[in-house]
């Protein structure tokens, strides 16, 4: 089994959720629109506006990147593939999921904006002109915003992608003890600790470096800058990759 029938393999295992999840997410996106415009004809509002669909997508990948790992691994190795195939295989399958789904978001968002302009008061947005539309206003054309909303989506589900399946390989390794004391830690360390100490010592010093620093990684301190963002998200693919990669090359099969 060679690099391309890895890749088709754990494609094959994604395909049934994406068609489950698009499904979702236009039953959704239909249900919204009826109940807007039949508020709107009742003069309840005067319009309603739909963004960041993408995020969704987000959480969804990350999910599949926390069910990507272990049988997969188990079924490779135990037919003699190396960890080395199946790694860069999983790094093509990785991009090949961000690229497919950025197409089909921008896809149903453009069918759902056709859909929508028949009523000038009902929008839909994508994440970039949610969180960066003012660098575009006057400045920019709709295709350059389109490209780099494009560019964005596609980077932010192959970090999304590589983090979960980061998790997923830590998590492996961990025997029972350590992954409950992994489970509990982190959200207590995050949601008790943090503010207590935040409280007493630091005086919210660490969130304000925290909402400094992300504000700065995802270009909203550079002039609304998305391609800020897109580094970001380069940069977390390739540092959980090389972890992923370290963690992968000592496992071994567990039963």
């Amino acid at each position: 089994m060679n690099i391309k029938a890895v890749c088709k393999y754990e494609l094959k295992d994604h395909k049934i959720p994406i068609i489950i999840f698009y499904c979702v997410i236009v039953g959704l996106l239909i249900m919204l629109y009826i109940s807007t415009v039949t508020l709107m004809r009742a003069n309840t509002i005067s319009g309603g506006q739909f963004s960041g669909m993408e995020m969704s997508t987000a959480i969804f990948l990350f999910i599949c990147g926390l069910n990507s790992f272990k049988g997969t691994f188990r079924f490779t190795v135990q037919n003699g593939i190396s960890r080395k195939t199946l790694f860069i295989s999983h790094l093509i399958t990785t991009w090949t999921l961000a690229v497919v789904m950025a197409i089909l978001d921008k896809i149903v968002l453009f069918i759902v904006n056709v859909i929508g302009n028949t009523n000038e008061n009902i929008v839909y947005k994508g994440i970039l002109e949610l969180f960066y539309e003012r660098r575009y206003l006057g400045n920019s054309s709709d295709l350059a915003m389109h490209l780099d909303g494009f560019l964005f989506a596609i980077c932010m589900y192959a970090a999304v992608l590589m983090l979960g399946y980061f998790i997923t390989n830590f998590y492996y390794k961990m025997n029972k003890g350590v992954k409950i004391g992994v489970s509990v830690g982190v959200p207590v360390g995050l949601f008790i600790v943090l503010p207590i100490v935040e409280e007493t010592f630091t005086k919210g010093k660490i969130i304000a470096f925290l909402i400094k620093f992300l504000s700065f990684a995802f270009g909203f301190d550079n002039g609304f800058n998305p391609y800020y963002a897109i580094v970001t998200f380069i940069i977390i693919f390739a540092v959980f990759s090389v972890l992923s990669w370290i963690l992968m090359s000592k496992s071994v099969v567990k039963d």
